[in-house]
Order: C-alpha cells, then structure tokens, then sequence
C-alpha cells in the first residue's frame, strides 16, 4: 500500500487516539526540564535527583542522578565515591570526573580501584582519552634504583606510581604484595601525562589525578533517537527498563520515519494512554494521582479507556499489515550500528566485525571472537579454551598478534599446554616460528653447550629448562627428550626468535614470549562483503554467519526486501497480536488489582515489628549486584580495626559497637559490629544497607560496604566523621560551655533537616532521630547516621502500622500509642533536636525535676508559661545578644510546632527546612529590639486551649497590632 494511503488510514486513528489521552499526556515533556549545576548542563541520560522529585528518576538513566551541591558542584555519586562532574559532552557521549576526595589536596591520595562497568554497565572508560596509573602504596625493602613519591613517605616505608605496564625492570614489582601494603590502579586524562623514564616514575601525577578521568555512557536505543529527533524526550522506565517517550505529538511521531514497527507503536500506546493503561505498565507517571483506585473506577475513566484501546488495536493492526517491518529485528540492525565498536587498552580501538564484547552487542559479532577486557589494560580471547592475550588487531589483513595468558606473567608455571587452532577459523602466520621449551631437565641435558638453559622454579621446586628452536631440537632431539619431563611448543615471532638466539642475545626469553605470535582468522570475508553492499551490517544469529537489514535478519544478503509480502498473513498476525495483548494487559490488570489489595495488608501470622514491604535486596550479596555495594572480607575489616581493639571503640548505641579502622587504600572507616547475629539484626543489617546504596546526599554518612550474610558477624562500613556527635558537644563528652556557638548550632539544625527532607522525598522515614546519630566533621558539617531502624515509605498510603521503635524521648507520642508511624514522626523527634541545639540539655534526665525528665514535656511547658529564658543556654547570649535572641525564638517557635502532639498541626519536614533557611538568612540588624509583653486576657485564652502557634509567637504579634494601631 502507498505510503500516503497509509496516511490517511492512519491519522484519524491516531488523533482519536492523541484527543482522548490530552488531559493525560499534555505535560510529559515539560516535567523532565534540562537543568543546570555550577555550569555543567543536565539533560538526558542524566537526572538531577536534589530536588527528589516523583517523577526525576523517570527522565533518564537508573543511577545517573546527579546532586547540585550549593549551586556550584554537579556530584554523581556512586556507592563508596563520590566524584564532581566537570564536563558532560552530549555530542561525544563523555562524562570528566574528578574523585571528591582527592580534589584540592596538594599531594592527591588514589583511594581504590573503581570497577565503574560492574556499578552501571551503561558507562565505560574512554581509551582513547584515558590511562591508568598503579600506585603502590607503603612499600618496604625496594632497590635504591626505583623513585619514590616524595609526599606519601611514611617512616620507612614509600609509595609508587607508574604507568600500568611500564614498572622498571627488575624491581620485582609484579610481586608487589611480599612488599607493599596494597595497590590501586586509577585512571586519569593521558593528556595531563608527563612520563618522563625515569625508573618508568610519572612527574605531575598530582595534577593528573586532580584533573580526573572521561567517561563514556551508552547511547540510546534508535528508536529514542527518533523520539528526540520528533521533538520528543526521551525517558526512562525503572520498572521494565525500557526507554520511553514522553510526547509532544503523537501523531508527528508516527510518521516521522516512514512506517513506526510494532513494538514502537506499543510502547506509543503504553506510555501516553489513559489511568487503566498507565497503571497496568507503571511507566512515566508525570502527576502520579493521589487516588488511583478512583481514577480506576470512575465512569468517564473507563469509558475512555475502553475508547483508546480500540484505537490502539487498529494502529497497530493498520501498522502490522502495511508497514514494511512488524517485528523487532530492525532493532538489532540499529544496534550493531550505532553500537560502540569494541576498545580496550591503547593497542585495540574500534575493531568491528567480527570481533564483540563488552558494549558491543554479541549478535554483532561471531561466536567464536568474543574479547574480554581485563581491568581497562588489555583484551583477551579465547581459542582452544586457553587465554590469550590480544596485542594488535590488522583487520585489513584479518590478523591478531596474541601472547600465551599462561606464559606472559613468568615462563616457569604449571598451566603447560600446546595450542590447537580450530583450522576452520584461524591459522598461524607465516612470521612465525616454533619455539621448543623443555622443563624440569637434568643436569646431563644442561650440560649441552649449545641449546641455551634457563633456572626455574615450579611448585616450589628449583629447576632447569632448556629453550631450543625447531633446527637446535632437531639436533639434540634424543637427548632433550629423554633428560626433561615436561615440554611445550610455542609460536612466536621469527624475528625476535632470532635476536633471542644470537650469542648476545638482545632480547630475554620473557621479551620474546610478550612479542607474541602472529595468527590469521577467516570468517567468511567475502559473505560479509556481499552483506554490506546489500545495505546491511555483518553478525551472526548465535551459530553462524548472519546479515543483519533494516527490516530483517538475513542469512545472506539484504537484497531483495519483500515489499509484496501477504497482507492476508499480515493480518492474522496482526489479530493474533492484538488478542494476545488484550489477554496480557487483562492478567496484568488481574494481578495489579490483587497486588494493591495484598501489598500492605499486613498478614496476622507476621509480626508487627517486621516489615510489611517488599525489599529490593533480599540480602546484602544481592544488593551488591544491584547497588553496587562493595562485600568486604571479614578478616579485613579485622585487621583494619586492630582485631577490633577496644581502643579504637568510637561509641555504643543500642544495636552494635562502632570502631575507627583503617583499610588497605588509606581511607579512615567506622565499622559497625553488630552485636548479634539474629534475625532481627539481620533485618536492620540489610535494612541499613538497602537505604544507604540507594540514597546520596552531602548531610547523609556513606556507606563503603558490609561484610556478607553469612559471614559470623554482621560488620558495617561507613565513612568515618571524626569530629563526634551534636550530642557529645552539647552535653557528652566533648561539651564546654560556649565551645558550640549559637552560629553553628543553627548550621548544624539547617543541614540536619536539609538531610530529613532529602529523605522523606526518596520515601524513607529515618524513625530513630536524635543528636547521638547526627555526627559532625572537623568544620561542623553534617552527617545523619544510623539507619537500622529507617523504613522504605510508600508514597500513596498514609502511615505505616508498625510496632513503636527508637529513642526514648525522641518518639513521636501519637506513633507511641497508636502504632502508626509517618513522616511526622521524624518531624517530632526533629523538634527535640531543636530544643537539645537551644539547651544544650539532653532529651531525657532523670536528675531532673519528674515532670522536666522528659526535655520535650520541659521544653512545651516553659514555651507555654513565657519562661524560655529558662529552658536556653545562657552561654548564646539570649539575655544579652538582641539578634541571637530573635533568632533562638524563632526556632524554639519552630520546635513548638514540631512537638504538638497531634501530627496533623506538625509542619512537614520540607516546611521546617524552608523556615530554619529563613531564620539564618534573615537581616536581623533591620530590626528594633522592642520589650514583649503578653496581655492577661491573651495568657488566660493560652491556658485554656494551647494554639498550634507558641505563646511567645502570639505576643509578638500582639505586640505587632498595637504598634499598627497607634
């Protein structure tokens, strides 16, 4: 059929399908704005998640959520790291990071070595712009030929950076562990490189390290690219994971190129329909409804979508019979051509057919030429089921250069084996020659003076070999083969054979093995010649050789394309579809509706202090693979901590002692030992590790790792904060009077509730607030701790019916006696905190008077009877400082509010953040002091029936109405 005579079948289809979902779908696109951060631009695959909003994660990439830090710094942070982002290039698909924890030191320590691919498989090292450098750190007992790093020498020990493969010779550096304390491989912009040789030692690492690494991330699939190129934008769905497409106009879209495929024009229809459609797939919710259930079963919402369903299955049986393509094997030929062409190391860049690995797809490639990449250095093959290192890459001649895994660390091991080339695929080349190693031989054959000899050790039994080219063994065959046990053909090259066997032999034994061997491939060249000049890209179908076309897979060639195809066939097929759609989207529909009615709905036979909700991590080796959290060894995390001396005990809380340690990369740590391993603690334990793996933000503590499950003791590891506890400076350990300055405290108070708005956007109520958890770095910044208790919160439900758990005199009264727990129950432990930063008193005394044990009963009662100059330290300057007294008023009216007993008349966490930022930013100069007075009828009406606003709130303006009056 004409292209225009689909047209015109199609597009009153598609406006009745684009006018019956308007009120859904108008304002898809304008909820994924780009922004901006400190001049770097965000924009799709990438997502600002500072905000929290419902609907940023769906606007790119799982885990490409970048934070703007005080509106200056872009950081994507990764469990464990935390990077800025300088530069991110949307042309070149590149991301420049520089380690947060290494920028603006003068001496940079590298931390540890960052598998960036197993943490997000859509991003991977650039190649060509990027090189590694190993650092060797606290190294004893080295030659005195070997430079060290002047600024990280530690008594006698020194530290070492090289180029990766470019350590001096016979510094034994390959050994490094029988010396060192550990070695960290860190990748940095070659560009910024000065190598000068000197003992192979890298001048200006500093600067190197500083200026960070390149990045690139996985274009998106083609048809998104036709999204964007339709005025569209692309987004993301984090429960399918799938692109989707948030629309401008549909009907644009669906003739954009041509004649859409199926599976576009489903997704089309999934994503833009109507609430019974959008909530059987769960895709891009713009303006998720509060009310869904209603939305479900109001009348006009099911007439409309019984109306767009019918629409949708006549697009897609229009689609299916006149389009040219109807199924998903056009995707594959986009894939293979806009996919990354494989690179690894400096040798191998942009190798294609019919080499694949890593990004690129194998279905792009032959069965047989898959190459890994090994630590971003070097690729591998396997031939022969044997490992071999690849050294070059001549796709123009259909050759590789290849060195023996086995043989390339040290020629005396016991992985001893002759290779067999599957002579269908590969042959040796005509460069090359056979080299003869004969091991474990006797004295006898070592005394032949012609075939030269070389020391061996092989489980650790000192030897001798002997090395002999093909005429050498022809000569002495007899002898050789009866005096050695063990021997080995290898191929290398002619020429470095020769320089090997010359009696000044200019190369060693272990250079001629590094050099290689020279093997030809064939994989049907002239077949993939033919496919190309068709149109197509070359691939395979898993077994054989296959032709990948726009609109199909082909053994062959893309010739001829079936324009004629039966319509007829089409058709059936096209019903056959659509039935079974139907069918789906009706189970789905089935199951949605069970699910919502079960999923928090407790069971009576569960007991109610366990959580009702689904986790994503069942347990902490799961949530590894998933949040890319690191599973330390328990012997590690022992010997980080001194065998977990009781010296280097930081504190002991109600679930666990915490110690300082430090691992192998230098990075100080607190280690969390729990103290039993039971399945309450289990439950904390991932708990805690599912929480802190999915949240980052500057005012929470990170998580480094955990040990496993099933390791004997539950063992947390978290960035270590050395400067205590808000509760140690107001009134532990490190408490002196005026040491902590009304200024700070009110800092600490902003961060404090920046960190609890941040969290009860992702949907987390922390449940254990309190100044013991809120720890403080050497300038006072915060770090909220400890999140065994916290809970995943759902967003469409209104509380969570839990046993009540915490701190005593932090808990929220009504959570206490009616089970319910909120995000307000943070709020009301919050405005304890707020009074303990005005006090400096904590929140339970039992010194104290038995109706003031209790510093929230304290604090409402001294509020209430105008005797706050009682509750405050006198050491901030309440009686004597006019605008720390505003200030300290203001925020003990904030605290009154958090604490009413009744959670409805409690502000939200997001209400506190924006008032506590007012207080500290207001001119407070600008003001009169002026004397507050409260009028006896005001005091009687406080007394009689308490507002949600304090007393002293009131008086102020009181105060205010009589000075307008006058």
């Amino acid at each position: 059929m004409p292209q225009s005579l689909s047209f015109f079948l199609l597009l009153p289809l598609s406006s009745l399908f684009f006018f019956s979902n308007t009120s859904h779908g108008n304002s898809l696109a304008s909820n994924c704005p780009s922004n901006e951060c400190g001049g770097v631009k965000i924009n799709y695959p990438f997502w600002l998640s500072s905000d929290a909003t419902s609907y940023g994660q769906y606007c790119g990439y799982p885990g490409f959520n970048l934070t703007c830090s005080d509106d200056r710094n872009t950081i994507f942070n990764l469990p464990g790291e935390s990077f800025y982002v300088k530069n991110i290039s949307y042309s070149d698909y590149t991301l420049t990071l520089v380690d947060v924890e290494v920028s603006g030191q003068t001496c940079p320590r590298a931390r540890q070595n960052v598998t960036i691919q197993t943490i997000l498989p859509q991003l991977s090292y650039n190649s060509t712009l990027d090189l590694n450098l190993s650092f060797y750190y606290n190294c004893s007992g080295l030659g005195t030929g070997v430079l060290p790093i002047p600024c990280l020498s530690s008594g006698e020990n020194e530290s070492y950076v090289f180029v990766v493969g470019k350590e001096p010779e016979g510094s034994d550096f390959d050994n490094w562990y029988n010396f060192c304390e550990d070695k960290v491989v860190v990748t940095v912009m070659e560009s910024e490189i000065n190598d000068q040789s000197t003992n192979g030692l890298v001048w200006g690492f500093e600067e190197a390290v500083k200026d960070g690494f390149v990045l690139n991330w996985r274009r998106a699939a083609a048809w998104c690219r036709a999204c964007e190129a339709s005025v569209g934008r692309c987004g993301f769905n984090i429960v399918d994971e799938d692109y989707l497409l948030s629309l401008v106009s549909i009907t644009f879209l669906l003739f954009s190129f041509g004649y859409p495929s199926l599976s576009t024009l489903l997704t089309i229809i999934l994503i833009s329909t109507n609430p019974i459609l959008t909530i059987l797939t769960k895709p891009y919710l713009p303006h998720p409804p509060t009310s869904p259930s209603l939305d479900m079963h109001s009348p006009s919402s099911v007439a409309a979508a019984a109306a767009t369903t019918i629409t949708a299955i006549l697009l897609i049986l229009v689609s299916v019979a006149f389009s040219p393509c109807y199924s998903q094997e056009d995707e594959l030929y986009y894939t293979c051509v806009h996919n990354f062409n494989f690179s690894c190391g400096q040798a191998i860049q942009n190798v294609s057919y019919p080499f694949w690995g890593g990004d690129r797809h194998r279905l792009c490639g032959h069965p047989s030429f898959e190459l890994k990449c090994r630590n971003n250095e070097y690729p591998t093959i396997e031939i022969d089921n044997r490992d071999f290192r690849v050294l070059r890459i001549d796709q123009s001649k259909n050759t590789m250069t290849l060195a023996s895994l086995d043989l390339w660390e040290s020629y005396c091991t016991q992985e001893l084996h002759n290779i067999t080339l599957d002579d269908k695929l590969f042959t040796y080349g005509q460069t090359n020659r056979v080299l003869f190693l004969f091991y474990n031989c006797t004295s006898e054959a070592t005394t032949i003076e012609i075939p030269p000899t070389f020391p061996c050790e092989i489980g650790g039994v000192e030897s001798h070999g002997i090395y002999a080219d093909e005429t050498l063994f022809n000569a002495f065959k007899n002898n050789l083969s009866t005096s050695c046990t063990k021997s080995v053909e290898v191929q290398v090259f002619r020429e470095t054979l020769d320089k090997l066997l010359v009696p000044e032999k200019s190369l060693t034994l272990q250079e001629v093995l590094h050099g290689g061997f020279e093997v030809e491939y064939d994989v049907d060249k002239a077949g993939c010649a033919r496919c190309e000049v068709s149109g197509g890209i070359c691939g395979s179908n898993l077994s054989e050789f296959a032709c990948h076309c726009r609109d199909r897979t082909d053994p062959a060639t893309c010739q001829n394309t079936g324009n004629g195809r039966d319509v007829g066939r089409k058709l059936i097929i096209g019903f056959g579809a659509s039935g079974g759609t139907l069918l789906i989207m009706g189970v789905l529909f089935f199951l949605h509706q069970r699910r919502n009615k079960k999923r928090y709905d407790t069971p009576s036979w569960i007991p109610r202090n366990i959580s009702s909700f689904p986790s994503s991590a069942t347990d902490p080796e799961q949530a590894g693979a998933i949040y890319g959290v690191h599973i330390f060894k328990y012997s590690e995390l022992e010997k980080a901590t001194g065998n977990f001396n009781s010296e280097k005990e930081l504190g002991d809380g109600g679930f666990g002692t915490v110690y300082q340690g430090k691992l192998k990369d230098g990075r100080d740590v607190a280690v969390k030992r729990l103290y039993e391993h039971n399945f309450k603690r289990m439950e904390q334990f991932m708990n805690e590790v599912e929480i802190l793996a999915r949240l980052r933000h500057i005012n929470l503590v990170s998580l480094y790792g955990c040990t496993s499950r099933h390791c004997r003791e539950l063992l947390l590891v978290y960035e270590y904060v050395p400067n205590g506890t808000v509760a140690d400076h107001l009134h532990g350990d490190r408490a002196k009077p005026g040491s902590l300055s009304w200024t700070t405290r009110l800092s600490i108070a902003v961060e404090t509730a920046n960190a609890l708005t941040y969290l009860h956007h992702s949907d987390v109520i922390h449940r254990d607030v309190k100044t013991n958890n809120i720890l403080l770095d050497n300038n006072f910044c915060v770090k909220v701790a400890d999140f065994g208790l916290s809970r995943l919160f759902p967003t469409n439900v209104t509380h969570v019916s839990t046993a009540p758990q915490g701190t005593p005199g932090y808990v929220d009264p009504e959570y206490h006696e009616c089970y319910q727990l909120t995000d307000k129950s943070d709020v009301y432990s919050f405005g304890v905190v707020l009074i303990e930063l005005i006090s400096s008193k904590p929140a339970v005394d039992i010194t104290r008077h038995r109706h003031e044990i209790n510093l929230s009963a304290m604090a409402m009662n001294k509020i209430q009877n105008h005797a706050l100059h009682e509750l405050i330290d006198p050491y901030l300057g309440f009686e004597t400082d006019f605008k720390a007294r505003e200030m300290i008023s203001e925020v003990a009216e904030l605290a009154f509010q958090c604490l009413q007993s009744e959670r409805d008349m409690r502000p939200s966490m997001e209400k506190v953040l924006e008032t506590l930022k007012g207080i500290q930013s207001e001119d407070w100069n600008l003001r009169k002091p002026e004397e507050i007075e409260i009028p006896s009828d005001e005091l009687v009406l406080l007394k009689s029936d308490p507002p949600t606003l304090s007393p002293d709130s009131l008086a102020k303006s009181s105060i205010a109405r009589g000075s307008n009056s006058r």
